[in-house]
């Protein structure tokens, strides 16, 4: 799929007048400086109070507008997995900004660490609803590389040296399911991925069929090499609560 295909499908099938406003709450999309996006996080769980939050629409599918001094930013939290993802993320192609992704994704190497931020460079596409993106998806291109902004990738590299936070590069795999991706765990880290999640390729994907500068920032949360489990309560991670709530506000300070 393409831009043009995309726009096209948008408007035979979707009813809306005003799309944006009518399904999502957004007005005047043209506002904003930067556009966040995350499966599952609400925003609380990322900015503290230098960060104004105003709730524009509630739901599994929620969005938000953030204001950071005299910077506006959208955040949408899409819903769990690649189908969420692309149906709502890919709604928002007439925002002609930089996209970043925040989540969190489990370690498939002994150098990563839970508490570690990963930048990756590109993601193995792994979920099903991918292949329905491509001209022939009976044929589709099963655990394709989607690249991110090398333009962004650089950005946050060096900035976050500067700020004294040290991230961590590699690959992401994106999986549709965790108890399957236990069940296939030694083939997926045979292809070589650094670590692994649900969404990253299909927001990789979505950048390239809107055309869009898109990077995704992730904070890893369990280790499946060293047997650190995904279902540990979270009050336990405290590296992790950690680079959360304090570390990625300040990476993502740096993109304004």
């Amino acid at each position: 799929m393409n831009k043009k295909e995309l726009i096209t499908i948008i408007k035979r099938y979707y009813s809306y007048d005003d799309l944006l406003k009518d399904k999502l709450r957004i007005e005047n999309a043209d506002k904003y400086d930067l556009v966040i996006v995350s499966p599952t996080w609400k925003p609380y769980f990322v900015f503290n109070d230098d960060y104004i939050i105003t709730d524009l629409k509630k739901g599994t599918t929620a969005t938000y507008e953030l204001m950071y001094g005299n910077k506006r930013i959208l955040y949408i939290k899409t819903g769990k997995g690649a189908p969420n993802l692309y149906d709502n993320l890919l709604l928002l192609h007439s925002i002609d900004k930089p996209y970043v992704f925040l989540g969190s994704a489990g370690s498939l190497t002994e150098d990563i660490n839970v508490g570690d931020i990963v930048v990756p460079k590109y993601s193995i596409s792994g979920d099903g609803a991918s292949l329905y993106f491509e001209e022939d998806f009976s044929n589709g291109k099963r655990f394709e590389k989607i690249q991110f902004s090398n333009l962004l990738f650089k950005h946050i590299t060096e900035k976050s040296k500067d700020i004294g936070c040290f991230i961590k590069n590699g690959s992401a795999f994106s999986t549709d399911t965790l108890i399957g991706e236990y069940y296939q765990l030694d083939k997926i880290m045979n292809i070589g991925a650094s670590c692994i999640e649900q969404e990253t390729a299909a927001f990789g994907k979505c950048m390239n069929i809107m055309e869009k500068e898109g990077i995704p920032i992730l904070v890893i949360s369990d280790s499946l090499v060293k047997n650190q489990n995904y279902y540990e309560p979270l009050d336990n991670k405290t590296e992790y609560l950690n680079s959360r709530t304090k570390k990625l506000q300040k990476i993502i300070n740096t993109l304004y």
